[in-house]
C-alpha cells in the first residue's frame, strides 16, 4: 500500500493514478453493496442478489432510487429490468 503526496491511495500499486484510491488486481466486496451515490445515500448502488422480488437473479444487480433495477434471470442468463423494484408491484422485463 501506498500514499502519494496528494493524498491518493494504491493498493498493489506504489504509484497510485486516475483517483483517490488505485485498487491494482482483483477485489471483493463479498455480497456488500457499491454505493454510487454521494453521503449516506444508499438507494444508488451495484450489489449481489440471489432472489428479487420472487424472482432468481444470483449475480450482480445495479439499482436506482426511482425503482429502477437490472440484473441478470438466473439459469437462462437472459438481461432484465425490474421496474418499481422499492413497491409492491415487482414486474420482470427480458430484453
Amino acid at each position: 500500500m501506498s500514499i502519494a503526496n496528494d493524498g491518493s491511495v494504491g493498493i498493489g500499486t506504489q504509484t497510485p493514478t486516475d483517483a483517490l484510491l488505485d485498487v491494482e488486481g482483483p477485489n471483493r466486496i463479498n455480497k456488500n453493496d457499491l454505493f454510487l451515490a454521494t453521503g449516506t445515500d444508499r438507494n444508488h448502488g451495484l450489489g449481489y442478489r440471489w432472489y428479487i422480488g420472487g424472482s432468481k437473479i444470483d449475480g450482480p444487480f445495479l439499482y436506482g432510487y426511482s425503482g429502477g433495477a437490472l440484473g441478470v434471470s438466473a439459469g437462462w442468463g437472459l438481461p432484465m429490468v425490474i421496474e418499481r423494484f422499492f413497491t409492491a408491484l415487482v414486474k420482470l422485463i427480458a430484453i
